[in-house]
């Protein structure tokens, strides 16, 4: 053996892996109904909310949904890592999932600041010489009238 633990059925060995384990699903189960009652909540007052502020909290509803994903790879990485440790499946994909599942999340995090932070973004942006222009947005605009 290279490293690792020799015998996973120990007491320490069963409590750190449970106390890294467990935890994952509740708290990404109430994280997926806190963001489903932000949703909700937005939604009933969006009626009055002026364009700007709609388009705000659209952003914010967009940035939210993809910081709820982002959890979903470490519960990839515990199922993989759970059905390999308990000789459910044994495979070397099975071994690659976990490591790669766990090497997206603090990938991940910080590009959710580049990219839905403003003022990061914007500095990014100038930093790579990308105009505001040429970046799409979802925005429309219209012009009415004669010129």
């Amino acid at each position: 053996m290279v490293n690792g633990v020799a015998n996973i059925y120990t007491f320490g060995a069963q409590f750190t892996i449970m106390h890294a384990s467990l935890p994952i699903f509740p708290i990404y189960a109430v994280i997926l109904i806190l963001r489903k009652k932000i949703i909700k909540n937005l939604g009933v007052i969006n009626t009055s909310m002026r364009s700007d502020t709609k388009a705000m909290h659209k952003q914010f509803l967009k940035a939210l949904t993809y910081q709820a994903c982002i959890p979903a790879f470490f519960s990839v990485a515990v199922v993989s890592y759970s059905l390999g440790q308990l000789n459910i499946i044994n495979h070397p994909i099975l071994e690659h999932t976990t490591v790669t599942a766990l090497i997206f999340i603090p990938v991940l995090t910080p590009l959710a600041s580049l990219i839905f932070v403003r003022p990061y973004r914007d500095k990014m942006g100038s930093m790579l010489n990308i105009s505001a222009n040429s970046v799409s947005r979802n925005a429309t605009v219209s012009v009415s009238g004669a010129l």
